[in-house]
């Protein structure tokens, strides 16, 4: 799989604070930070979603 830089921020955001993936809300950030987060998160969700469901394993796969 390729991730973006984004992503790859994400993905390691939401394994080192497994409570909350949500950090960027929390600090004084502005609005533009909060969308490319938001889109960020969107589209490595996506991402695996769709190899979970092509290779027919993984996380977000069920039968």
């Amino acid at each position: 799989m390729n991730f973006s830089q984004d992503e790859i921020a994400i993905i390691y955001d939401a394994l080192y604070h497994l409570e909350c993936t949500t950090d960027v809300y929390s600090n004084p950030y502005d609005e533009v930070s909060k969308a490319k987060y938001t889109n960020a998160f969107i589209s490595a969700f996506n991402k695996i979603d769709e190899f979970s469901e092509k290779e027919r394993k993984g996380i977000f796969y069920f039968e």
